[in-house]
């Protein structure tokens, strides 16, 4: 049986070379494959392919599985992946994704194998379907409070793709309500920036505990806007905790707004290495490269250049 699969996943790879016609004929059939292994190596090569005319026979697929033993999930998990790369609408099979649960024997335990399809389930509500925006929300909503982090995190980002008003109160709710893994705070926070709301997680940086400050230092960094550097800007200069101002000086550092890397370059005299840590992303940027050596050249520091030489040349 071991070998039969190997041959008819070898058979699928080769699928790949073949010209459009032979391979839609030949993809069909991997797609109605019982076999949910040979299932996801087809759906792989059809998102690759970007074969929408095979939309009809994944959606039918991926339906399928769900009533069958999908092992590790893979058949659903590669099927929505697809579907997704191929911006499918069908609302009702990304609902079904959305709150579909595996839970398989694992060392220990047990463990759910499809957190995955959760998560690309709420991107896709979010980006393909035509529903309300207020429709998606609800929907969510509930994967925002979901057992797995992962699933938490990629509908924070969710919420901000849909680009809706409506998205901001439920972003904040999460972020007062908090959350096990930072990183999910900082999810809300960079969709809350993208929803223009960025008063709010400015205010973020002074509240809270240690985690959520810095996963909204971080997410101020990714924005261009010189209120978010402002804000940083502000926060640093009125902070005394050691790691905290590290994080906002990395923050800052991170920016791409012009103000910022003014202002840290500004800050460059001897024994600011915590500064040329901040900038060191701009080694392969020549002229901004440029700019900082000479700022430190001008410190006359031996043990700054040093420093310099192995943040911007190794």
């Amino acid at each position: 049986m071991a070998g039969k699969i190997e041959q008819k996943l070898d058979w699928v790879r080769g699928l790949r070379e073949l010209s459009q016609e032979e391979a839609l004929l030949s993809l069909r059939k991997a797609l109605d494959d019982k076999n949910n292994l040979v299932v996801s190596k087809a759906a792989a090569v059809v998102e690759l392919r970007g074969l929408h005319e095979l939309v009809p026979d994944m959606c039918s697929a991926f339906s399928r599985w769900f009533g069958e033993g999908d092992g590790h999930c893979w058949a659903k998990n590669a099927l929505a992946k697809a579907m997704l790369a191929l911006e499918v609408s069908d609302s009702d099979l990304w609902r079904r994704g959305l709150r579909h649960v595996q839970m398989e024997g694992s060392y220990g335990g047990s463990v759910d194998v499809a957190v995955a399809l959760r998560a690309t389930s709420a991107i896709a509500l979010a980006t393909c379907t035509r529903m309300p925006p207020i429709a998606v929300l609800n929907l969510l909503a509930e994967r925002l409070m979901d057992a797995e982090a992962g699933v938490r995190l990629e509908t924070a980002r969710a919420v901000g793709m849909l680009n809706a008003p409506e998205g901001e109160p439920v972003l904040r709710l999460k972020v007062f309500a908090g959350d096990d893994d930072p990183r999910v705070i900082g999810a809300c926070f960079d969709s809350l920036i993208s929803l223009r709301a960025l008063d709010f997680v400015a205010a973020r940086l002074r509240e809270g505990d240690d985690d959520v400050r810095m996963e909204a230092a971080a997410a101020l960094g990714g924005s261009r806007d010189d209120a978010a550097f402002a804000a940083l800007k502000g926060c640093y200069e009125g902070c005394a905790e050691r790691r905290m101002r590290k994080a906002l000086l990395l923050a800052i550092g991170a920016s791409r707004n012009e103000a910022a890397l003014t202002y840290l370059i500004g800050m460059i005299e001897p024994g600011a290495t915590a500064v040329l840590e901040a900038l060191a992303h701009n080694r392969y940027h020549d002229e901004t490269r440029r700019r900082i050596e000479e700022a430190v050249v001008a410190t006359r520091s031996e043990a700054l250049l040093r420093v310099f030489r192995k943040e911007f040349e190794e």
